[in-house]
């Protein structure tokens, strides 16, 4: 599978998510990564939690999900970037 057409699995995903569960698109982006996350083992359980709060100097913080790594008692948490760009960039 190359670039394209994950970019195109992944938006189909998530936007088959976002219908099916009446979520918002940025939930759904961020389970769908969570899952495919899993799946692959490369993060541990981890929990959506959208959270946005003001931080100093009136910046936006943003959290989209948390999880807890008892292998090293680590924090992870996971940030969406939203992006206009309709197809993937590579770098």
């Amino acid at each position: 599978m190359d670039l394209a057409e994950f970019h195109g699995d992944l938006i189909n995903s998530v936007a088959t998510r976002a219908d099916a569960l009446a979520l918002g698109w940025r939930e759904a982006f961020v389970l769908e990564l969570l899952e495919r996350l899993r799946e692959a083992g490369e993060i541990p359980e981890a929990e959506i939690c959208l959270e946005q709060l003001d931080g100093p100097y009136k910046r936006r913080l943003v959290v989209d999900a948390f999880g807890f790594d008892e292998t090293d008692d680590s924090l992870n948490l996971f940030v969406a970037i939203p992006s206009a760009v309709s197809a993937p960039r590579s770098y």
